[in-house]
């Protein structure tokens, strides 16, 4: 909505629904539940269901530099988790739709269009991300060693409060181009594992993370086709950035009580993974043909 000739207003809101994988209503369900504790999947699962309102404004401060301030709320429900129930062949439990989560924050970003050769973006976003759970199988886990589910909010696995966007573009359009992109991280929370007893949810944190990439491009246009020659770095500071920690807290020597996303082969990411740090830098080139 305008409300200057260099500014305005714009709202969203919306609701989204994601359809819970097959695996999650159909796991062992044609068949006789097996082990201690079986788990089974739960055909009338709802969707999750998320709820999203954005309010902002956009100023013009030149003719190719634009800026935008935006606050954002998610309400997210109908979150997987697990419950047990008594039947005929014992106890067994199954996927339920019982946890939920919110996010809020705001962004800030200053946009520079490309001209005379040069294009520029900067982006800061604050945001905290809280709920219940995280995982779908946090009842499971917990009923499985004996411990006591949470009642109140937590950080969520992939609550990252401050991020900072960085993108510059040098060009000629018709014959080469640099680009350099930087990404940094506040760090993600984890849990620890105390000796004995359960884990402590979320309460420290990994280090922070930087990514910086460049990629460059130059075009030869011969015989009706156009030619482009690019070189890649990826992570050109090949940065040890920390993606996960283990029970082991960063040691590098691996978990020593969650192995349940080898056993199942779970495509969602990793869990508990012993790779702790990101990939090294990376260098890559090639020609690209058009006609």
């Amino acid at each position: 909505y305008p409300i200057t000739e260099r500014d305005k207003f714009h709202f969203s809101y919306g609701h989204f629904f994601q359809i819970p994988a097959f695996r999650f209503l159909y796991m062992s369900t044609q068949q006789e539940p097996q082990g201690a504790f079986p788990l089974v999947g739960y055909p009338d699962l709802e969707p999750q269901k998320t709820v999203q309102y954005e309010l902002g404004v956009e100023h013009i401060f030149t003719e190719t530099m634009v800026g935008d301030a935006t606050v954002f709320i998610k309400d997210i429900r109908d979150l997987l988790d697990t419950e047990r129930l008594d039947v005929k062949v014992g106890n067994i439990t199954r996927f339920c739709n019982a946890t939920f989560g919110n996010v809020k924050g705001f962004e800030v970003t200053l946009d520079k269009r490309l001209s005379k050769m040069f294009a520029a973006k900067v982006g800061y976003t604050f945001s905290i991300a809280k709920g219940l759970a995280s995982s779908y199988r946090q009842g499971y886990d917990y009923a499985y060693y004996g411990w006591v589910l949470p009642q109140t909010e937590n950080y969520l696995d992939w609550d990252q409060t401050h991020t900072i966007d960085l993108t510059l573009d040098i060009r000629d359009v018709e014959r080469w181009g640099v680009n350099v992109t930087m990404v940094y991280g506040s760090g993600m929370p984890y849990s620890t594992s105390p000796e004995i007893g359960q884990p402590k949810i979320n309460d420290k944190r990994m280090p922070w993370t930087l990514d910086l990439d460049v990629k460059a491009n130059y075009d030869i246009h011969m015989w009706g086709m156009k030619y482009s020659l690019f070189a890649e770095v990826r992570n050109l500071l090949n940065r040890k950035n920390v993606q996960n920690l283990g029970a082991d807290e960063g040691t590098g020597s691996g978990s020593d009580w969650t192995t349940w996303l080898y056993r199942y082969n779970d495509p969602d990411g990793p869990y508990d993974d012993m790779e702790v740090y990101c990939a090294p830098m990376v260098i890559r080139g090639g020609v690209s043909v058009e006609f």
